[in-house]
């Protein structure tokens, strides 16, 4: 059985929801929030639209060699700018050819501009009209879960991090129009 997924070429489409423009007070707000360095709250990264509609893409994505992905439900999609400034985008699937778990993450140049540029636009509370955007699976880079599990499947303790939690400490945020490049 194979357990690395393999010949992963082509793309899916995403097809992202339409959004009305939100009253001109709160697009005056988040502006201003946005500009004084605020930004959007942290939980967009799950909450967003984009990332909202990955999650609704990938409830089934079939391949070109008859398996298919389908999103793991504890590895639900995120979408921002991470700790480099770059805009990244992380979903989790399953593999029906094994039913492991993989993440698929594009970084920097490897989410789509539009995307980008519909996220922004999103967050200014801006009228965005349907769209379809190609993540291509080539940009992705592909890795398999592995969990942190001993012989009978209990999980095993995590070495703490510098600041005492098990966890290092988060430094993602949301793409803003600054970030987007100008042409």
């Amino acid at each position: 059985m194979n357990t690395d997924i393999k010949n992963l070429s082509g793309y899916v489409r995403v097809r992202i929801k339409p959004q009305e423009a939100r009253p001109r007070w709160m697009q005056k707000a988040l502006q201003k929030a946005l500009e004084g360095g605020q930004g959007a709250p942290n939980e967009l990264r799950f909450a967003c639209r984009i990332a909202q509609d990955v999650n609704d893409t990938f409830e089934s994505v079939e391949l070109g060699d008859g398996t298919k992905l389908t999103l793991n439900p504890k590895g639900k999609a995120q979408f921002g700018r991470n700790a480099k400034g770059h805009p990244y985008l992380t979903v989790g699937v399953i593999w029906s050819e094994n039913g492991a778990p993989y993440r698929l993450h594009w970084e920097a140049e490897g989410v789509p501009l539009k995307m980008q540029q519909v996220a922004v636009k999103h967050d200014e509370g801006r009228k965005v009209g349907a769209t379809t955007v190609a993540l291509k699976f080539s940009d992705a880079v592909v890795a398999r879960v592995r969990h942190d599990l001993d012989k009978k499947g209990r999980a095993l303790p995590r070495k703490p991090h510098r600041g005492g939690s098990s966890y290092p400490p988060r430094s993602h945020d949301r793409i803003c129009a600054a970030d987007l490049p100008q042409s």
